[in-house]
């Protein structure tokens, strides 16, 4: 059995980087495929705070880097774990943490990380990656974390060792 959350983490990383790569990055709506990896950022920040999201995004960010060819590499990396941090610095202090609240909560993240990755990857890599489409892939990538949001953040709070109900706001 996983004893350690260090083993627990990889297995979700490495168990999301799978599904990223082999089934999740074949379904397209609007020609975008969900980012499972960043909702399992935006996860880390949910349920284990700012700290703990930042070390969830930034694994999950190399992950993503590292099965996605043609991406600039390091650019999920510091996408994910500024994603990570920030909800986990925004759930903290939220005054309402219900499920409705964590599915807009990945919305809206999703919709700032996609803006995020798209300018780091203009200034770093003098890429336009958007031809003049970021609204329809961040509102894609926003809609696909909504859906995935809470299965995730039940896996991720599993690999963290928090137990049901528990989360960085009430410990």
């Amino acid at each position: 059995m996983l004893e350690s959350t260090t083993a627990r983490m990889a297995t979700v990383l490495l168990m999301a980087a799978v599904l990223q790569y082999s089934l999740l990055s074949t379904i397209r709506v609007a020609g975008v495929a969900p980012e499972l990896l960043l909702v399992v950022a935006i996860a880390g920040g949910i349920v284990a705070g700012e700290q703990r999201g930042a070390v969830t995004g930034f694994a999950a960010g190399v992950a993503m880097d590292l099965i996605m060819p043609g991406r600039p590499f390091g650019l999920s990396v510091l996408t994910f774990t500024l994603v990570g941090f920030m909800v986990g610095r925004y759930q903290t202090s939220a005054a309402s943490r219900s499920r409705p609240t964590v599915v807009v909560t990945a919305g809206v993240a999703s919709v700032l990380a996609s803006g995020a990755y798209i300018s780091l990857a203009r200034v770093f890599d003098g890429a336009d990656l958007l031809n003049g489409q970021f609204l329809v892939v961040a509102l894609v990538v926003a809609a696909w974390s909504m859906v995935l949001v809470l299965p995730v953040t039940a896996v991720v709070r599993w690999a963290w060792r928090l137990p049901t109900g528990v989360s960085a706001w009430s410990r």
